[in-house]
């Protein structure tokens, strides 16, 4: 993607997660088809965060929505309308304003209702990386060449590295966050309609070797008891070299039913 995701080291979402409660968390009423992601480490379920948002179109995309309509669109461990040992992957905005002292913000309030039994797993911030845009004919906007992937993984890290500002907070508590990255995985871009062609790049298929690297955090279901809750994640880093901020606060408003 040439606007958000490649020229800003394709560091648009920063994800946290809490790596204890995601270890600790069990709930016997869970199913096999629900509970799938259990068998998964954090950064296997942040790889499959990124293909969910890589493989979703973007007029259904949840990263452009701006209400909370498109929360539940090709969630790999929730149907709706949710509950035991259910997981909901929320995400960051790719909708951002460039402010006036060059700093670039991503903010964003959605509404959704979810079961209880749930749980969350979502991005402060992070990225990821790969050679769509190394290839030449593509642009070949950074390297000008395909990479291997120690090159992807420190370049996907510099983002990281250089975070300020991270937090997440469920009802004004600290809901912890964690730093993942990734083994090499692959994600498919639907034929039409992906993020890469909305940029004006022709891509589409399967993208391999994929790095990622950021934030995450993990709210488990013990956490949302029934009735409204209000969830707050973001962060920032700096992306040039005058040190302008791009930075995201996200606020979900949470109906919690029994």
């Amino acid at each position: 993607m040439t606007t958000i995701v490649q020229h800003l080291h394709r560091s648009v979402l920063l994800l946290t997660v809490s790596l204890a409660c995601l270890a600790s968390q069990t709930d016997a009423r869970a199913q096999n088809g629900a509970a799938s992601w259990r068998k998964l480490s954090p950064e296997q379920l942040s790889t499959v965060h990124w293909k969910w948002i890589l493989g979703t179109q973007v007029s259904a995309s949840p990263v452009f929505d701006e209400t909370g309509a498109n929360a539940f669109v090709n969630q790999p461990y929730f149907h709706t309308p949710g509950g035991a040992g259910q997981l909901l992957f929320l995400a960051g905005t790719f909708s951002v304003n460039q402010l006036a002292n060059g700093d670039i913000l991503g903010e964003v309030t959605r509404n959704i209702t979810i079961k209880q039994g749930t749980a969350l797993f979502f991005p402060l911030i992070d990225g990821e990386w790969d050679n769509v845009l190394q290839s030449p004919h593509l642009g070949g906007m950074v390297l000008g060449h395909p990479v291997g992937i120690p090159t992807l993984t420190a370049l996907v890290a510099m983002s990281p590295d250089n975070a300020v500002g991270l937090f997440s907070t469920l009802d004004g508590a600290d809901a912890g966050f964690a730093r993942l990255q990734s083994n090499a995985f692959a994600y498919t871009l639907p034929a039409t309609d992906n993020l890469l062609q909305a940029s004006g790049i022709d891509v589409k298929g399967t993208v391999a070797p994929v790095i990622s690297d950021g934030f995450w955090s993990f709210v488990g279901a013990s956490s949302l008891a029934p009735g409204n809750h209000v969830l707050r994640f973001g962060g920032a880093f700096p992306y040039n070299d005058a040190g302008n901020l791009f930075s995201e606060d996200i606020t979900y408003n949470i109906i919690v039913t029994p």
